[in-house]
């Protein structure tokens, strides 16, 4: 008789980290706005929180310098990638965005979105954030990305 799986302890939880490459302040707006958005979600909420960087003397506060989104459901990660996606359409109208991902693993993900090539760049990150076979992200990061990407998908990956 099959038994259930063993509950995930809280050291083995599925995570994503965003973090937007912009100026400190764009960037903490982009992350709060994106945290709202996730946090909004109805099968989402409460799974996103921001990562503060602390007040430098003479600040008046932190900085947003990232969002994650933490949950021991692996599924719900597909579905944050799915919610990233519709809130990145609704920004990526009239300029880039460029950020990065970096799963729980350590393995990371850059990327620069536009209205052009939005479904490329989201159909890459779900791949991501999906691809738990160590060989084919090696694979993904010998094979190029970014600058040198024949697929001009501005996107590269690799390990921290």
């Amino acid at each position: 008789m099959d038994q259930p799986p063993a509950p995930r302890s809280p050291d083995h939880l599925a995570g994503l980290a965003i973090r937007f490459d912009a100026d400190a302040a764009d960037a903490d707006g982009l992350a709060r706005d994106l945290a709202e958005w996730f946090n909004d979600d109805e099968d989402l909420g409460g799974l996103a929180r921001l990562v503060m960087d602390p007040a430098k003397p003479g600040e008046m506060g932190a900085l947003a310098e990232a969002v994650e989104l933490i949950t021991a459901a692996e599924s719900l990660l597909t579905m944050g990638t799915g919610a990233f996606g519709l809130w990145l359409a609704q920004r990526v109208k009239n300029r880039q965005i460029s950020f990065q991902v970096t799963r729980a693993d350590g393995t990371r993900m850059h990327a620069t979105a536009d209205r052009k090539d939005l479904g490329e760049v989201v159909a890459r990150m779900e791949q991501f954030v999906t691809d738990t076979d160590p060989a084919q992200a090696a694979s993904d990061r010998e094979g190029g990305g970014g600058h040198g990407d024949p697929t001009g998908s501005g996107m590269t990956e690799g390990a921290s």
